[in-house]
């Protein structure tokens, strides 16, 4: 990746989005881009970091894995950027990365991520894009202490469906059993989740599911809740 080409990539990615074509090139001849294949690890939980990651294609997922459960933290997606925590902060990896699918990724070394750094523009994202997901973190553990099982996965469905929408079709974007691990479910009490949802309007078929009702769901949600 590189040029012209390169920039322009660049600059749909969270972390570079307005960045200056300097700043562009410095990384674009500073790092490195690796293809992952499905479930290949990226790195691992205490592994000294070295490097940010920013995904250019694919899916990876952070998780820790303790007395044979897997908790999903999060899911990085096309454009974002991680393992910035571990480059500013605590110097190792506190969670294990691991590519969903086959990935693209760009590598770049902490020597230079600490230049880029010194720009106020990017500084500027890296604060956004860490408060953001200390909130999305913090909102997740909420959802998991505050609402049952069936309620969580109401609340996820909603988040993929399109504001104030009626009747809708969204496709689950990962696997089942991930979905379950981000929930913090295990497998069977997800499908159970999925059966007492049918009452609310829900149907599915493999990764595709139709919401009747997003106001049934949204009234679920908020059950029990003062």
């Amino acid at each position: 990746m590189d040029g012209i080409a390169g920039q322009a990539e660049l600059h749909r990615t969270e972390l570079f989005k307005g960045a200056t074509a300097e700043i562009l090139d410095q990384v674009l001849e500073g790092s490195e881009i690796k293809t992952y294949t499905n479930r290949q690890c990226l790195f691992r939980t205490g592994q000294l970091a070295d490097r940010i990651f920013l995904v250019l294609e694919g899916q990876i997922q952070i998780y820790l894995r303790r007395g044979g459960k897997h908790a999903v933290l999060s899911i990085m997606g096309p454009g974002e950027a991680f393992a910035l925590r571990a480059i500013l902060g605590t110097g190792r990896h506190t969670g294990t990365a691991e590519a969903i699918g086959g990935c693209r990724v760009l590598e770049i070394p902490a020597p230079l991520f600490s230049r880029l750094i010194c720009d106020p523009a990017i500084a500027i994202r890296i604060i956004h894009m860490l408060t953001t997901r200390l909130q999305a973190l913090s909102d997740q553990v909420g959802r998991i202490q505050l609402m049952q099982t069936t309620q969580r996965l109401a609340d996820y469905l909603l988040s993929l469906t399109p504001k104030d929408s009626d009747v809708c079709e969204v496709e689950l974007p990962f696997e089942k059993s991930l979905i379950a691990a981000y929930l913090g479910m295990e497998p069977e009490s997800f499908s159970r989740a999925l059966m007492n949802l049918r009452s609310h309007g829900l149907t599915c078929e493999g990764r595709k599911v139709r919401l009747q009702s997003p106001g049934a769901l949204k009234a679920l949600c908020t059950e029990g809740r003062a």
